[in-house]
């Protein structure tokens, strides 16, 4: 399959999956809605009171997968890295999606410095091996929820039900 004919069809679906939300969120609040049309959303890995580890929304035939922002533990950036994606990827697998179904990808690296991009990549890539990759975001930013976590990863992903 060509990189175009790749591109086209995942513009389909993320142009399908976003009509379907859109028509949702017009028609009133996701929780208000009520009959046929309603969203489903299942919260995967809940903290109750604090987060859920990814929300699934079913709309239109697809599942849009938001998954949280996760940390990891080391004492380096590229440790910190290497296991925050790896939580990641198993955030997604309990919402039934794989690394090649993310189509957005936010990394925040704290205290960011150009050097740091290349612990960042390698640890990405270790988790994101495909050759077409989702957009991505990285932003250094000031500090985390922890002084010790350097690195944060949060993904979009869709797949088709």
């Amino acid at each position: 399959m060509s990189t175009v004919n790749k591109i086209s069809g995942r513009s389909l679906i993320l142009t399908v999956a976003l009509a379907a939300l859109a028509a949702g969120w017009s028609a009133g609040s996701v929780r208000a809605q009520t009959g046929t049309n309603a969203l489903k959303m299942d919260f995967i890995n809940p903290t109750r009171g604090r987060f859920s580890g990814a929300v699934v929304v079913h709309a239109g035939g697809f599942k849009v997968i938001y998954v949280s922002g996760h940390t990891g533990r080391g004492t380096d950036l590229k440790s910190q890295a290497t296991a925050a994606y790896q939580n990641l990827v198993k955030e997604l697998a309990a919402a039934g999606a794989k690394p090649n179904d993310v189509v957005k990808l936010n990394t925040y690296i704290a205290n960011f410095v150009p050097e740091d991009r290349t612990a960042y990549e390698e640890a990405k890539r270790a988790s994101f091996p495909q050759d077409d990759l989702p957009a991505s975001t990285m932003v250094g930013v000031q500090s985390l929820i922890s002084p010790q976590s350097r690195i944060e990863v949060e993904a979009v992903a869709m797949v088709k039900e």
